[in-house]
């Protein structure tokens, strides 16, 4: 808990930033769909929902809102990880005494930012649903969209610090908007990203499951690197 209190201390002054960017990316993106008509009276808040984070292939504007805001998440959490001044880093390892505890703290972290900028796109969208008049409809749609998309993200967000722990960040930031842009343009289901439009997916659980195995890995794979790197 002390952890957390000082890595809450240490981005206190980016977390607004963070905050509000977040909030800006999705009211200008419902601000898009709102003009264009696609969200209307006459479409339920559920479907609202799964219309703005479903399948590119259900409707083919929908890119542009994907793009926004997974370059979005992308950038603003490389924010939340950026990296400390080397003895900082140091000291806060002598501190924990654990290599292990000193990373779950950043992925513990990257969590959290990745609930909080989800339940803000989702937040927006809903005060819109209100604003615009379409029939409020609270399901377990909205349960599900969340956690389909915070696990994806999550994903996504751990490849690309693995990937920046073995090259740099430059590298990790290609790889990982390459692999976004691929899986928002071409919807395969070898992309990850496939797996977090809620439409595309027909069997929730196991997704879930298999996604879950994937972030154990990758985690396993970072502390793995960690471990044998020299932080003096």
């Amino acid at each position: 808990m002390n952890s957390l209190k000082l890595e809450y201390r240490l981005l206190e002054k980016d977390i607004w930033k963070v905050v509000v960017v977040s909030i800006i990316l999705s009211v200008i993106n419902m601000l898009v769909y709102a003009k264009n008509g696609t969200v209307n009276p006459n479409i339920s808040s559920s479907g609202v929902l799964i219309l703005l984070f479903g399948s590119v292939q259900n409707y083919l504007m929908n890119w542009i809102y994907w793009i926004v805001f997974c370059v979005g998440y992308v950038i603003l959490m490389q924010i939340i990880w950026k990296p400390r001044i080397h003895m900082f880093s140091v000291n806060q390892l002598l501190r924990h005494k654990s290599v292990k505890r000193f990373w779950g703290v950043k992925f513990l972290t990257g969590f959290i930012f990745t609930c909080s900028y989800t339940f803000c796109a989702m937040a927006v969208t809903f005060i819109f649903c209100l604003l615009i008049g379409t029939p409020i409809i609270l399901d377990p749609v909205w349960l599900l969209v969340y956690l389909c998309l915070i696990i994806n993200l999550y994903l996504h967000s751990l490849l690309w610090l693995l990937v920046k722990m073995y090259s740099v960040v430059e590298v990790a930031n290609i790889t990982i908007l390459a692999l976004l842009y691929a899986g928002i343009k071409l919807n395969y289901p070898f992309f990850p990203l496939y797996y977090g439009m809620f439409s595309n997916l027909n069997h929730f659980s196991i997704t879930v499951l298999v996604e879950f195995a994937a972030i154990i890995f990758i985690c396993m794979l970072i502390l793995q690197k960690a471990e044998k790197m020299d932080y003096l």
